[in-house]
């Protein structure tokens, strides 16, 4: 069975540290969110989730752990004392890959083999092909077509236009291979290295965004 990565959580009374140390796990595809107290505290956890607490004031972490005792999955709380409890990003990401917070997934993604979170389209010479994605990463996509092509095997797209909520992608890139799920194809969309750094910000920004609203929606 597949091990799904661990969300990570970061709690820090310094804004800039924890928005570069949530930066700084995104980039190594570490699916990892910034949160004040109260946030830490009314949030619906998943049952292998991590928080890591920094300079936290005593009082503050009593109420914290008060309200994570009541929660149906109580995340694993690292830290929580007066220094951080690791020197460097290096010994954090080692800490990491011991509990294996990456699971078998390689990128943090959104969306799921049954969702349609964007459409797109794609031209090959003068011909359209359009359809729904199913899931995006910095790396790859996911999606189906709409209607299906009666043969893809001669198919080679070089690039894929992707409408996501508030901006428009145009993802250099090939399909590398398709997944069967009932009686629908999805077909494998990876962006090659000409999707530049820039390019994966941008969808890192959107996953992301997207994720976080996913995981408040309830609170």
């Amino acid at each position: 069975m597949e091990k799904h990565s661990r969300q990570i959580f970061i709690v820090h009374p310094d804004t800039a540290r924890r928005e570069s140390l949530v930066g700084h796990l995104r980039r190594k595809e570490y699916e990892t969110y910034g949160l004040n107290l109260n946030e830490a505290a009314v949030l619906n956890y998943e049952g292998e989730s991590v928080l890591f607490v920094f300079d936290t004031a005593a009082q503050d972490m009593e109420l914290l752990t008060r309200s994570l005792a009541q929660a149906e999955y109580s995340p694993r709380i690292v830290g929580c004392g007066e220094e951080e409890p690791f020197s460097s990003e290096k010994e954090l990401i080692n800490y990491l890959q011991t509990i294996g917070a990456h699971g078998n997934r390689a990128y943090v993604r959104f969306g799921s083999q049954y969702a349609s979170i964007a459409t797109f389209e794609s031209y090959v010479g003068e011909r359209r092909f359009a359809g729904i994605v199913h899931d995006i990463s910095s790396a790859a996509l996911s999606a189906s077509f709409r209607p299906q092509p009666e043969d893809l095997s001669y198919l080679e797209m070089d690039s894929i236009c992707v409408n996501l909520p508030g901006y428009r992608a145009n993802l250099p890139g090939s399909i590398t291979g398709k997944r069967i799920s009932g009686r629908q194809a999805a077909y494998i969309f990876h962006f090659n290295s000409a999707a530049e750094s820039s390019l994966q910000k941008e969808l890192r920004s959107f996953i992301y965004t997207s994720l976080k609203m996913k995981l408040t929606r309830d609170i």
